[in-house]
């Protein structure tokens, strides 16, 4: 697993992880697959390209932990990535039948326009109906009338409520609106 770490969240490529092995690139995707059946990784396929892949450890970080609370309320839901441009991705998209949601993750504590854009061409796009551009700080704000921006904890301590509850713009505003007061109230009694 170590050695996949460099490969975690980017297009998967069989023949460089062989040469980061040792191994040929068909030993590698075998490896890959095992690891795939075992479940100590995840590989989404591209929204639009169904040959390009993404891996995705099952570590500890943002996304792992991200996937595994959807998994955990919408078992049955697809989860694929988007490429939008020439580095910029939503690295989850989750089909659920009706709609797709597209999840962008940020882990600077100040989050700019560049980090959750793909979210906003996605849409434009007609690839997602929905986002979620989750980050480290703590407060909320909406940006558009289809990207809720949240931190990742608040939406892994109760995905059901943002990701099932929140389907219409009113709802949406509504949760986002009740969150910020109770985080604003929480500060305040700190101070």
């Amino acid at each position: 697993m170590v050695a996949l770490a460099p490969f975690d969240g980017k297009t998967l490529n069989a023949s460089a992880v062989g040469r980061a092995l040792k191994v040929s690139h068909t030993t590698a995707s075998h490896w890959i697959r095992s690891l795939e059946q075992d479940r100590l990784l995840w590989i989404l396929r591209d929204f639009e390209h169904r040959r390009r892949r993404v891996l995705v450890l099952r570590t500890s970080n943002l996304t792992s932990r991200l996937i595994e609370g959807i998994q955990r309320i919408l078992p049955s839901s697809g989860l694929t990535s988007w490429r939008c441009g020439c580095a910029r991705r939503v690295p989850v998209i989750a089909d659920l039948g009706v709609e797709r949601i597209g999840f962008c993750i940020c882990e600077s504590l100040f989050p700019r326009r560049k980090d959750w854009l793909p979210l906003l061409v996605a849409g434009r796009r007609g690839i997602i109906q929905r986002g979620f551009f989750l980050h480290t700080e703590e407060g909320a704000s909406i940006k558009t009338s289809t990207i809720v921006a949240l931190p990742l904890d608040s939406l892994l301590s109760a995905p059901a409520a943002w990701i099932l509850d929140t389907t219409d713009e009113q709802r949406r505003r509504a949760a986002v609106w009740s969150f910020n007061r109770e985080r604003l109230a929480a500060w305040m009694g700190h101070r």
